[in-house]
């Protein structure tokens, strides 16, 4: 969302809140993957 880090989980919240029909996922993180996924290459 790039608001900041814990945002995620209010949203699911809020979704929850406002669309009880609909399911809510929430995937919460702090892109360190993002940063170090090249390094996953060097594996392979």
């Amino acid at each position: 969302m790039g608001v900041g880090l814990g945002s995620a989980i209010a949203a699911a919240l809020w979704c929850e809140d406002n669309a009880p029909e609909k399911r809510v996922i929430c995937i919460q993180g702090d892109s360190a993957f993002g940063f170090s996924a090249m390094e996953m290459g060097t594996v392979y």
